[in-house]
């Protein structure tokens, strides 16, 4: 699995990326673990994108997932460690103006 998810104790998960190219091949696992950490009552999801070089529509869909899913939940989920590369990605389409992004997990976990 290309992703994994860890709980932090604080109400959160840390779903981390650990590939290179996220194009979306690793949405089904995603989005489970997104739907598990929430079903388990966490308030908060962050997405550590550290490794993650380039990301497709496909990847940006599994995020918008992520984020629907928390606003019906009334939850936060937030991104961290997006490269300049995935930051500009996420600026060009706008979808910077929606999702909370940080530049590390611990800004992102306390914020």
């Amino acid at each position: 699995m290309n992703v994994s998810a860890k709980e932090t104790g604080k109400s959160s998960t840390i779903i981390k990326v650990e590939i290179e190219k996220m194009l979306g091949y690793e949405a089904e696992d995603f989005q489970k673990l997104v739907l598990d950490a929430f079903d388990k009552g966490n308030k908060l999801v962050v997405v550590d994108l550290t490794k993650v070089k380039f990301i497709s529509s496909w990847g940006i869909g599994a995020l918008m997932y992520g984020l629907t899913t928390a606003k019906n939940r009334n939850a936060k989920f937030r991104i961290a460690g997006a490269s300049e590369n995935i930051r500009d990605t996420f600026s060009k389409i706008k979808i910077d103006t929606i999702l909370e992004i940080y530049n590390t997990v611990d800004e992102a976990i306390n914020n």
